[in-house]
């Protein structure tokens, strides 16, 4: 009786092991698909804006914004910018998912661009030649306030 118990605990242990196994594989991929073509550290999950509560950050974000940002992604951010590729929507920047998106990420996406390849959704340039870090943070900061203005 003992054995048979056994065998029934192992059997159970070895479907949760397995079916959890396959749910972190499953979106973990998912995940991975978020970010192909972006070049996001695995620590850009965790990483919070240093700009967060400064006084003054999204009003000199608005500016960078303004300067950078705006021709591709628009006035509002809702990637309608006069040289806005309209086979290839930039991002609408009012409807970012912080889930997938947070702080970290999008400064990687910002610093990094993405290059066109098979498959991607157009390009953004890369502004770590162009930006200091603190401008490209106090972007995250304005383009925060997009989203809670929708």
């Amino acid at each position: 009786m003992k054995k048979a118990h056994s065998n029934l605990a192992s059997r159970r242990f070895g479907v949760r092991f397995l079916s959890s196994t396959l749910g972190i594989f499953f979106f973990t991929s998912l995940l991975g698909a978020q970010y192909e073509g972006w070049t996001i550290p695995p620590t850009a999950k965790t990483e919070k804006s240093p700009m967060a509560g400064v006084a003054d950050a999204a009003k000199k974000g608005k500016s960078v914004f303004t300067g950078r940002c705006q021709r591709c992604h628009g006035p509002e951010g809702k990637g309608n910018g006069p040289e806005a590729d309209p086979q290839v929507k930039p991002a609408d920047l009012t409807q970012i998912k912080t889930d997938i998106n947070p702080d970290g990420v999008l400064f990687y996406k910002i610093w990094n661009g993405h290059q066109p390849h098979a498959g991607s959704k157009g390009s953004m340039p890369a502004f770590k030649v162009q930006l200091v870090r603190d401008d490209v943070w106090r972007v995250i900061e304005y383009v925060k306030t997009l989203k809670a203005a929708t």
